[in-house]
């Protein structure tokens, strides 16, 4: 499971590549008359990732092969008495474990094969709700990261995409790097419930971070100034020069957008270095809440479970961007960032509640007593 989100970050980190090097095409690029067809910095992108889909669609129906495989088959039968059969080899040093050997399973002829226990309703509940939340709050740089380096830094479209695609190729690279970790070192050392506690952390102390705190405000664009304000030439020529390009498109926040007035800007600094707490945490959840969640399930078919968990985080991925928008577009982000840190606290809240939740199916007779006494109180 690790290995597969950590093939799903390379793909993060190849497509703001791709799509900053199409920022030498502009907003503008070239039209092609008989296509009707539009191409620039943003169009292109989308018609590589229309044919690498097209791609994707062919490989699906030419490399894999659908099995049906439920509680009756062979393949279940066999890997539920395996971990049935783990659990009842006896450990005394007095048993000859020898001569179990060759033997398979212990279990008497035509015995009924085991039942494999039910999942922990809630811990899968409380992992679905963390995955949610995660890419709830991975949405708002994939919606608002350009227009709000446009908006508070006064940069142009090309300016900003070629920018916060280097951001974000850095981000993902930093992603990568602690998939490696889990794989080499956390994952041996801590357990995956630790893990995702600690991503949290992370996440709420970046987003905390990324706080308006200084005096500093973004510029307003199509500011138009009268003869009664009696400034000299040279602060003119510093206030056009601060909310013009190069071309002469006005830049900065919108008119429309009141909060700009008050509210100041995030730094640069401030994006760069809470983004690494930022990255860390999302890969450590990231790879580590879908993989608990295939761990509580445990050695059952999960095509369904592992439906509704994929569901979970596409749900986020369409409700996150609409609510996020519009509370930029409304309120700015400061109240954006503060709606996420209020939804990251509310995550830990109930990843502390399940915490003794969070266990393996197959670690589960370690806690068996425990669970059962949760399960009378619930």
């Amino acid at each position: 499971m690790t290995t597969m989100i950590g093939c799903q970050s390379l793909g993060v980190i190849v497509g703001p590549i791709l799509q900053t090097a199409f920022v030498p095409l502009g907003p503008k690029g070239y039209y092609l008359e008989f296509m009707k067809l539009p191409i620039n910095m943003y169009t292109v992108p989308a018609m590589l990732n229309t044919l690498l889909s097209f791609i994707n669609l062919i490989m699906y129906f030419m490399c894999f092969e659908e099995v049906h495989v439920d509680e009756s088959s062979p393949q279940f039968i066999r890997t539920s008495k395996s971990l049935h059969d783990s659990d009842l080899l006896p450990t005394s040093p007095s048993v000859n474990n020898s001569k179990l050997q060759g033997y398979g399973s212990i279990s008497p002829p035509n015995s009924p094969s085991p039942e494999i226990e039910s999942p922990d309703r809630i811990a899968l509940l409380s992992l679905l709700f963390q995955f949610f939340s995660l890419f709830f709050v991975f949405t708002f740089w994939e919606t608002v990261a350009t227009p709000l380096a446009m908006d508070i830094w006064a940069w142009s479209e090309s300016k900003a995409v070629f920018y916060v695609g280097i951001w974000l190729v850095g981000s993902a690279g930093i992603t990568i790097a602690t998939f490696v970790a889990i794989r080499v070192y956390l994952g041996r050392k801590f357990r995956d419930r630790q893990l995702i506690l600690a991503g949290f952390i992370l996440l709420l102390c970046g987003y905390t971070g990324y706080l308006p705190w200084g005096t500093d405000y973004p510029p307003y664009k199509d500011t138009v100034l009268t003869p009664a304000q009696n400034i000299s030439s040279s602060t003119f020529t510093s206030l056009l020069s601060n909310s013009t390009s190069s071309n002469g498109t006005s830049l900065g926040c919108p008119i429309s957008y009141e909060w700009c007035a008050y509210t100041p800007i995030t730094y640069i600094w401030q994006i760069i270095g809470c983004g690494v707490l930022v990255s860390i945490g999302f890969a450590l959840c990231n790879a580590l809440i879908a993989t608990l969640y295939s761990k509580v399930l445990g050695p059952r078919p999960q095509g369904v479970y592992m439906g509704i968990f994929t569901s979970a985080g596409s749900l986020a991925r369409v409700i996150g961007p609409i609510m996020v928008s519009n509370l930029y577009e409304k309120y700015g982000h400061r109240v954006s960032f503060l709606t996420l840190v209020g939804l990251i606290v509310v995550t830990l809240c109930i990843n502390l509640i399940s915490y003794k939740r969070l266990i393996p199916l197959a670690d589960r007779h370690r806690y068996g007593t425990h669970i059962n006494s949760m399960r009378r109180n619930v």
